[in-house]
Parts: C-alpha cells; structure tokens; sequence
C-alpha cells in the first residue's frame, strides 16, 4: 500500500508513534530462551518497517522493556531514527536524536516524539527516565518552528493524556498517538491539532490524506465538508416545497461554515485493514522465509 501510494507520485512520510517492539508482558526477567524469542520478534518488527522505508518511530515504553541495552541494538539495526524529546538516561544523556525536519511536498516537516509522563513500569528498575512533557515539548516546538512550516508530534501516551497535553503545545498541527489498542476510527480535533490513532497490533494502516493551501491556515475535517454539502441539498429542496425563513437561516448559516472551511487545508483520514495479500508481495516473503528460519534455529538450539 506505501509502495503503491509512491508510485502515484505523491509526497509521504511513514510515521509511528512508538510502542511497537515488545509485549507489555516483556521484561529482562524472563527465562533466556524467551527473551531471545521476543528479541527476535522485535527484529522482525524493526526489518519490516526498514522495508516500509519508514521516516521516523517515537520511543514509548514498549521500546525500552528489555532495557537500554538490547534497546541500543535493535536501533542500530534500524535504517530509520527512533527519535524522543523527554526519554533519557538516569545520568540525563540522550539515548536519540530528540526531534527531525523532513522535507515532503515541497514544504518541511517538523517531528518530535513525547513518551507518558506516567511509564507503568516502577522508576528502581529503570535505566532511563522521562523528563516533563509539558516543558520539552514546549522547547521543542520553539526549536522547530524556525526550521519547519508543519509540526508533528509523535505521542507514545494514552489518548487521555495526550488530550490534556496538547493544549499546552500550540503550535503541533498534526499528533499520532500510539498507546491506545482501539484506536480512533475517526480524528479527533483538539484545538487546531489533528489526532489520529490507528488500531494496534498491526491490523490497519493508517493513511491521513491532507490537501495544503496555506500550512499556516487552519484544517478542516473533508468528512465535515461533504456532510455540510449533502445538507444544503436536502435543506434546498425543502425550500422548494415550502417557505421558510428558518430554513433560509439554517441555509445561510450553513453555506458561511462552509464557505470558511473550504478557505482552509483540508484534511482526510482513511483506515486500511492489512489483510494477509500483502504478504505475497516478494520482500516481504524474504523477510517471512528469513524469520522462520531463524525461529526454526532459535527452537532447535532450546531443546
């Protein structure tokens, strides 16, 4: 579906927001053979979105659960950053990159990433800490509006919180959240930020059509444009049946929001269920076949 949608010629950036890589049941604790099963798995994870050509994949606690160091392996397997804002080392030292500009349609794109500021896993057994979401990621929106005309933030956070959150961040115009397993059929608007939210476990793809006039103007859900159309049409041919100033009210009132919407950016979300085609195409047969072979390996040598 990425590959096809490239083909057309049209600009794309690949984004996750994080939480991708291990089971929350996970953790260094486990017997050794299971811990290089889920490692395994991870790399699998980590391979597929390389093929994906992915842009960039925020760091939320599903990333870390079998610590820093297998963490630091697995990024370096990556052809694409793991970038955060507020996850660090206890000593404070950044563990990546904190934010990136991409260039895509002629405009750049300003990505950073914000973990929880509430992990479930307990501070004593971490190697790492999350640094307030409020305060960075204020500091990263003051860093990349003079370098990018879109912000987009990377939210490995509960939609909860990332609700509560975005308020204090004027200035992102587009939020990927990914710590919610039902995920949003539809987006949410918080303020003039788009949130979307794909299921997990890597059922859908999530695809956000947007059609750019001015990145400074607001935007407008197409959804809300085309139900706004078909309304006019149903209050136009009451009007032919019968007078009404409440209908020619209804009518103004209608055609004014409209008029202004159609003044901005709009934009169009659309999930798509990953069904097993995909799995025909070639590279990700090799990368299946590759998998299996090492899973083969992995049980041979635990028996």
């Amino acid at each position: 579906m990425i590959e096809e949608t490239k083909k057309t010629g049209k600009d794309i950036l690949v984004l996750d927001a994080g939480n991708l890589l291990f089971y929350k049941n996970v953790d260094p604790s486990l017997p050794s053979s299971q811990k290089k099963e889920a490692l395994l798995n991870a790399q699998l994870i980590v391979e597929a979105f390389n093929l994906m050509e992915c842009d960039a994949v925020g760091i939320g606690e599903d990333e870390l659960r079998m610590g820093t160091k297998d963490f630091a392996t697995l990024k370096k397997m990556a052809t694409f950053p793991f970038i955060s804002a507020n996850v660090v080392l206890k000593d404070g030292q950044k563990m990546s990159i904190s934010s990136m500009v991409k260039d895509a349609g002629g405009l750049r794109w300003g990505i950073f990433s914000l973990m929880s500021a509430n992990p479930s896993s307990k501070a004593q057994t971490r190697s790492w800490k999350v640094l307030d979401p409020v305060t960075t990621g204020q500091q990263m929106i003051k860093e990349l509006q003079g370098k990018a005309d879109i912000i987009i933030l990377l939210a490995a956070m509960p939609l909860i919180e990332l609700k509560a959150l975005l308020p204090q961040l004027p200035g992102v115009t587009i939020a990927v959240a990914g710590h919610e397993p039902s995920g949003l059929i539809r987006p949410l608007q918080v303020g003039q930020t788009i949130v979307v939210c794909s299921p997990g476990y890597g059922r859908y793809l999530g695809m956000l059509y947007l059609t750019l006039k001015d990145p400074k103007a607001s935007f407008a859900d197409e959804a809300r444009i085309t139900q706004l159309e078909r309304e006019l049409v149903v209050v136009d041919k009451k009007m032919k049946e019968v007078a009404s100033g409440s209908l020619q009210d209804e009518k103004k009132k209608m055609e004014v929001e409209l008029q202004q919407l159609n003044k901005g950016n709009i934009y169009r979300n659309e999930l798509i269920t990953l069904s097993s085609k995909f799995q025909e195409e070639r590279g990700v047969q090799k990368l299946i076949e590759d998998f299996r072979a090492k899973q083969q390996k992995l049980e041979k040598g635990c028996q």
